[in-house]
């Protein structure tokens, strides 16, 4: 009976150590999860900053768009005009050469 007992007493033991090492075991499973979970949300933050970032960035270079293609408009109105003025122009120099050439058979004659 004292063998029983010191056996129960040794596989008690045996047991005592194995649940200290499968604690000891979990707890440092639990800190490598702590360990990546803090470095992914830390890679989150990081993505979320750089994507704010990017759409400061969209946005600024959309409101540039929108100032070019309307200065690019203004710019195109005022081409028109010019085009308008330049035929304008050359009718009136058509007209005046008409006339300079007439002048100039009236005293050729």
């Amino acid at each position: 009976m004292k063998q029983q007992l010191e056996d129960h007493r040794n596989k008690g033991e045996s047991q005592s150590q194995d649940f200290v090492t499968r604690v000891t075991e979990l707890q440092n499973e639990m800190e490598s999860y702590r360990v990546e979970i803090a470095e992914k949300d830390r890679t989150i933050q990081e993505a979320r900053t750089r994507q704010r970032e990017l759409e400061d960035e969209l946005s600024d270079l959309k409101r540039e768009l929108d100032s070019k293609q309307r200065e690019c408009s203004d710019q195109m109105r005022e081409i028109e005009k010019i085009d308008k003025r330049k035929a304008d122009l050359e009718i009136d120099l058509n007209a005046l050469q008409g006339k300079v050439n007439v002048i100039h058979q009236i005293f050729i004659t």
